[in-house]
Order: C-alpha cells, then sequence, then structure tokens
C-alpha cells in the first residue's frame, strides 16, 4: 500500500514537471519596444528627484578639490612612512608649484594648491557635463 502511494505521488510530480516544461515552450518571447520619453518616464529614471539632474558646479567643485587635498595628505602620510625611494615625493615638487619636500609651511602650501586643482578639475568639468547633457538628453513632452 506504501509503494501505491509512492508510485501516484512521483506521477504527480512528473505530470508538473511536464506541465510546466509545456507552459515555458509555449511562453511569448519578450519584444523590444521603443518607448516614448514623458514626464512620467523621466521621473522614473530620475527617481523622483526632478528632472534636473544636471551638475552643480559648486557642489562638484568642492567635493573634488576635497578629495585631491584628502590625497594630498595620504601621499604625504605614504612618503613619510616609507623609504625615500619608493615614495612620489618627486612627483609632488614637479606638480605643485613652489613644493619642496617637507616642511611645515610646504605640507599646507602643497595642501590648498592639492584642494586649488581638484576645485579647478570642478570648474572645467561641470559646465563641459552640463552642456552635453542639455544637447543630448531626450526631451520631454
Amino acid at each position: 500500500m506504501a509503494d501505491m502511494a509512492v508510485m501516484a505521488e512521483t506521477e504527480n510530480k512528473a505530470e508538473a514537471t511536464a506541465v510546466a516544461v509545456a507552459d515555458t515552450a509555449t511562453a511569448q518571447p519578450a519584444t523590444k519596444t521603443k518607448t516614448k520619453m514623458t514626464k512620467t518616464n523621466i521621473n522614473i529614471i530620475n527617481q523622483g528627484r526632478g528632472n534636473n539632474i544636471m551638475l552643480n558646479i559648486k557642489i562638484v567643485s568642492w567635493a573634488v578639490g576635497t578629495f585631491t587635498a584628502a590625497s594630498f595628505i595620504l601621499c604625504v602620510l605614504y612618503g613619510l612612512v616609507t623609504p625615500e625611494t619608493i615614495h612620489m615625493h618627486q612627483f609632488l615638487e614637479i606638480v605643485l608649484p613652489a613644493f619642496e619636500w617637507i616642511s611645515v609651511g610646504s605640507f599646507f602650501l602643497g595642501l590648498i594648491e592639492s584642494f586649488a586643482w581638484g576645485a579647478y578639475i570642478g570648474l572645467v568639468y561641470v559646465p563641459i557635463y552640463n552642456l552635453f547633457y542639455k544637447r543630448w538628453t531626450p526631451k520631454v513632452n
């Protein structure tokens, strides 16, 4: 009697698998459709932040300036803990005008110059990005 129950269960599983395979075989393949950009679509893409996703020059300049200043600090710390043959004080002296390895005044000068380079990158990059954004972003209906 137990054998009959096992056989019935096995038949039910086989039948369920056959139905699942048949359903998969008859499923329609996904088709590509071209979606017209509307305000709703743009808002979904922007995740509810409004239609303006252009970069803010002040935020980007401060962020990149802070990043380059922090990178300068890490480079100086690395140079202080490693042998002179493997740190980059020559590169810092070339890239940062009037920077000399290392004194307190030179450190602060390098820190200011590093921040200035980062802010310069932000000031140049953001208008270029925003120009291309305006030119190539789909128009909202």
